[in-house]
């Protein structure tokens, strides 16, 4: 089982939500924020309840009673298949675009052959970028 200081630094991370703006939100100092999440000092119920708020997760969560309960890495998941959805859009519109790039082709235009080598390659980042 997770310490809670462990938790309150995988939350914050997760939520994107840096050191210096929870220090902000607690009237403190982000080296506090770190002694919080390394578990060098205890942190007051008050400034937990300030965090799970500023978070918007239970303190029964990052105290770690009630293990059924959803927290915010399930938003982050939705983000990320959106993201792969779009790209995968993005991959099979590069193919219909050289695709009907290589039926003008047979047109005999130069320019069209730069256009396809610049699409290809550009599909070719965008798989190295999601592996």
């Amino acid at each position: 089982m997770k310490y809670y200081n462990q938790l309150l630094k995988e939350i914050r991370e997760d939520k994107d939500i840096l050191q210096k703006q929870a220090a902000h939100a607690l009237k403190t100092t982000q080296q506090q924020i770190f002694k919080y999440e390394s578990g060098q000092q205890e942190m007051t119920v008050s400034k937990l309840k300030i965090l799970c708020e500023l978070y918007d997760v239970s303190a029964d969560y990052i105290l770690g009673l009630n293990y059924g309960m959803p927290w915010p890495r399930k938003e982050r998941i939705k983000i990320m298949k959106t993201e792969d959805i779009i790209k995968e859009c993005f991959d099979k519109a590069v193919d219909v675009c050289i695709w009907a790039i290589e039926e003008e082709k047979h047109k005999g235009n130069d320019l069209l052959d730069i256009l396809i080598e610049n699409l290809e390659t550009i599909k070719e980042e965008m798989i190295k970028a999601q592996q």
